[in-house]
């Protein structure tokens, strides 16, 4: 085996692990970085929010009898979304933050795995010799190394597009008391929906009650369908599982190993 190829394995090693490192940084990021926000109301102080620290994101929702004095029926619903939004723009501005300095930062250095860049060659080699000694045909090793580099950018570009459908993906709860609320993959509201008329009959604890209880309902939803983590069981985990492991990457990429 070729100086040449034992670099470019070991490139594609400590790339692969650099793009995981991020990814799973960007993950627990998402997951943790925000802190528990204060109280927000509206202007006029009849409407007011507190959402709680992930993984729950929890939303408490009160609104006082004195809305009426302040919005029609129809404007309750945008009205309360505005509200958690302002809850959750101050801990997000330094999510964003943190997240951009992570991508504009160094690159992350590549995790010691069981093998060294002296001993995996050797041990390449020796397999080498072991193969020649048999009489096999070692032609297709930089075959080989081509084609795992290819299957990285494969499992790649799949792992970002599913990564891409989970974050775009919507929950909502049921709507039979009058109010249905949307949250996203991560629990985040992202719309509501208020009957005017329900409302409009309802006492505004009743109002606080439910909607409170639709946003945890449409969230239980979304927990349920994601994954804990977006890597685990994806084909670009088991890929970098294969580049740490020397007995089966020498059997990946040595012919018949």
């Amino acid at each position: 085996m070729m100086p040449a190829d034992v670099d470019a394995l070991h490139e594609l090693r400590e790339s692969l692990d650099g793009t995981l490192q991020l990814l799973s940084a960007a993950a627990e990021a998402d997951r943790g970085a925000l802190q528990p926000a204060p109280q927000e109301t509206d202007t006029f102080r009849t409407i007011a929010v507190t959402v709680s620290s992930p993984p729950e994101k929890a939303a408490t929702v009160r609104v006082t009898e004195a809305w009426r004095d302040h919005y029609e029926p129809v404007q309750l619903a945008d009205a309360i979304l505005n509200v958690y939004r302002q809850a959750e723009y101050r801990p997000l501005q330094d999510w964003a933050e943190n997240l951009k300095r992570l991508e504009d930062g160094p690159a992350p250095r590549a995790r010691p795995t069981s093998f060294d860049r002296d001993s995996l060659p050797d041990r390449i080699e020796d397999e080498f010799d072991r193969q020649r000694e048999q009489g096999a045909d070692l032609s297709g090793v930089a075959e080989n190394l081509q084609s795992l580099a290819g299957q990285v950018t494969s499992a790649l570009d799949e792992f970002l597009s599913d990564l891409h459908r989970v974050r775009v993906a919507r929950f909502r709860s049921a709507s039979s008391t009058g109010v249905t609320v949307e949250v996203d993959a991560g629990g985040r509201l992202t719309d509501v929906s208020l009957d005017a008329a329900w409302g409009d009959r309802q006492p505004s604890s009743r109002i606080s009650t439910v909607v409170t209880q639709s946003i945890a309902e449409a969230q239980k939803r979304a927990r349920e369908a994601r994954s804990d983590s977006p890597l685990a069981g994806s084909r670009l985990q088991r890929i970098a599982d294969l580049v740490s492991d020397p007995e089966a990457l020498i059997r990946a990429i040595v012919p018949e190993a």
